[in-house]
């Protein structure tokens, strides 16, 4: 007998109704702003997990509203900064936000500016996020041992072309697939190796091999969705093993249920936008674009709770 994962709050991460984007948009006080800026220093940015508690503290009555909208459906924070401010001074908001929300990883760096660096991930083992083509629906991460509860990205510099955003959400996904293909729902847990692309890291037959966990699972917090397909699809290719047709089958209905326009969040970031994302039962996804003046910029940061 097939078991549902066994996540009671389940039903607080589905959609009822899809998300209007207009009502994701928060635009934060200027005086806030203009407080956090007064005592913000280089150090928010160098080591962000070291912004005092007591600073913290000090703006958790404003913020934890928004994490808890992060936490469970929408899933979904975009907040929105004056364009004149400076790029620094947009950084230093950031990071003190990102912080708010949690503890930073280091393993991109504590912030990763996203930008097209001209290069093909078909070609090579990089993340998409160094190229200017449209990502495909994923969460964050590929590594077996480490995935980021939320994703943030501050854009800089919008694209002149595309470039648009896309979220999804797993959790009505699952709900799909249990109510519409309760046969393939075994090929929701069963794990499946991912290629190997964190920087640093040996890309091996080995290493594929043993990088490998279920698209579906859960842990003390809840649900845990992880796809992207481009790398589950490659891993199978560089471990010269046939996919078996009920994965492709799976990948096939996940990539059509995803890509319906009454299952998708779609917004365009603009210059001073901070987004963040649930990464835990939401995917997300970028459209491809195209640059003619200043290139398409974005800050990236992962948080952990």
């Amino acid at each position: 007998m097939i078991r549902p994962i066994s996540d009671p709050n389940i039903s607080l991460l589905i959609w009822k109704k899809l998300p209007d984007p207009s009502q994701l948009f928060f635009h934060l006080p200027k005086s806030l702003v203009l407080d956090l800026l007064k005592i913000s220093n280089q150090r928010w940015l160098d080591k962000p997990n070291e912004i005092g508690r007591e600073t913290v503290n000090k703006n958790l009555d404003f913020f934890l509203p928004f994490r808890e909208k992060l936490l469970q459906e929408p899933g979904i924070i975009i907040f929105r900064l004056d364009s004149e401010l400076t790029e620094t001074e947009m950084r230093l908001i950031y990071a003190f936000i990102s912080r708010v929300f949690g503890l930073l990883n280091h393993r991109y760096g504590f912030f990763f500016d996203v930008i097209d660096r001209g290069m093909d991930y078909t070609k090579e083992a990089i993340p998409v996020s160094m190229t200017n083509a449209e990502t495909g629906y994923h969460t964050d991460s590929t590594a077996k041992n480490y995935f980021p509860d939320i994703v943030g990205l501050l854009c800089l510099a919008a694209a002149d072309e595309g470039g648009d955003s896309l979220v999804v959400n797993a959790a009505n996904l699952y709900q799909y697939f249990w109510q519409n293909h309760t046969d393939l729902v075994p090929c929701l847990y069963e794990p499946l190796a991912r290629d190997v692309i964190t920087p640093g890291e040996i890309n091996s037959q080995e290493a594929i091999q043993n990088n490998n966990f279920p698209l579906f699972s859960t842990d003390s917090r809840g649900l845990v969705f992880r796809y992207m397909r481009y790398w589950i699809e490659v891993a199978y290719s560089k471990l010269e093993i046939a996919q078996p047709e009920a994965i492709t089958k799976t990948l096939d209905i996940i990539d059509n249920f995803f890509s319906e326009p009454e299952n998708t969040v779609r917004f365009k970031m603009k210059k001073g936008d901070i987004f963040y994302v649930n990464n835990r039962f939401l995917c997300h996804n970028r459209t491809a674009f195209k640059n003619s003046g200043k290139p398409r910029q974005m800050v990236r940061s992962w948080i952990n709770l």
